[in-house]
């Protein structure tokens, strides 16, 4: 999914050719449906959130938070606590947060983001988001890991370079349980960060797709302008 944006698309502040604009007009018109699907998906899951928020709040306070078998911001918290890291939350987030906008900006700079048209792009939305959303939001147990075999043949085309490493890192993140059994706390550690580089990675993708999503809106009314000049 690393994709860049073609440079005809990227260059928003200069004239726009025929072609240009009917290239641009053509991605609008195909994905259409699929902007309308996301959006009203979007305010629907915002809705839900908005009416059940307290009932969402007691589940919240009510879930444990572990180290072990789980992913997320809280369970990185959890795991950094029990070893003592006072301020290591911080510098985990922050790092991550840096390498996500880092590889979102080298995403949006290539052609890892054009939209696709194709069931295994569709699953890789679905399954990505999920992840990064549970990931920022609560602490969850490994079985939502399964979210990201939907992920797998997008993937598997090598829409960007570091695809398949991502791949790669579902098995120590999905093998929590074998790690820590051989290897005590080191298997714990390298399960913890394949879920967080997986984290990573998937977030800056979603990010430099929206961000290209959103370009393509920008240039459709400044494609308009240029073919009446």
């Amino acid at each position: 999914m690393c994709v860049t944006l073609p440079d005809r698309v990227r260059r928003l502040d200069s004239d726009f050719t025929a072609e240009e604009i009917t290239y641009m007009g053509d991605v609008l018109h195909r994905r259409a449906p699929f902007f309308l699907y996301v959006a009203v998906s979007l305010a629907a899951a915002v809705a839900i959130f908005a009416y059940l928020w307290g009932q969402l709040a007691a589940i919240r306070s009510n879930t444990p938070t572990s180290c072990v078998l789980s992913y997320g911001i809280p369970s990185i918290h959890e795991c950094l606590t029990r070893f003592g890291w006072r301020f290591g939350q911080f510098v985990v987030l922050l790092t991550a947060t840096l390498a996500a906008l880092t590889l979102a900006y080298a995403f949006s700079r290539s052609d890892a983001v054009e939209q696709k048209q194709d069931l295994a792009f569709d699953l890789m939305l679905v399954g990505a988001a999920i992840y990064v959303g549970t990931f920022i939001l609560s602490s969850n147990w490994d079985y939502r890991l399964i979210f990201l075999i939907l992920c797998i043949p997008f993937l598997q085309q090598r829409p960007f370079p570091c695809a398949r490493a991502v791949i790669l890192a579902m098995l120590p993140a999905m093998n929590e349980t074998l790690l820590t059994y051989w290897f005590g706390v080191t298997g714990l550690i390298v399960a913890q960060l394949a879920k967080t580089v997986i984290f990573v990675v998937l977030s800056a993708y979603l990010l430099a797709l929206t961000w290209g999503t959103l370009a393509l809106f920008y240039a459709k009314p400044k494609s308009a302008t240029a073919a009446t000049n």
